[in-house]
């Protein structure tokens, strides 16, 4: 799967990004991780509500490593029963600049 988005800065030392998906890339992003709840419990999942609360790139001092941050709050229905969820997913590695 391909995303694509936009980004600008954030904080004032210039190594933090700010993500944003495009709306094609948020649609597909947020269907997958519906069904991936869904499989995860056993059953069809409804989300009714979902929220980034964060997608960020941050550099570190040297800017040769990188972490990236996503998390999204969800709300929906699941084998008749409401609940909710927070997906956080977490990378670390190398920094190589194109």
């Amino acid at each position: 799967m391909t995303f694509g988005g936009t980004h600008s800065l954030a904080g004032k030392n210039g190594r933090k990004l700010a993500l944003q998906f495009d709306g094609n890339s948020a649609a597909a992003f947020i269907g997958s991780l519906s069904a991936d709840v869904g499989e995860h419990c056993g059953g069809a999942v409804t989300v009714s509500s979902i929220v980034q609360k964060k997608f960020l790139l941050e550099l570190n001092g040297k800017r040769t490593k990188a972490k990236l941050t996503l998390v999204y709050r969800l709300e929906g229905t699941g084998g008749g029963r409401k609940g909710s969820a927070t997906m956080k997913l977490t990378g670390k590695g190398p920094w190589t600049p194109q």
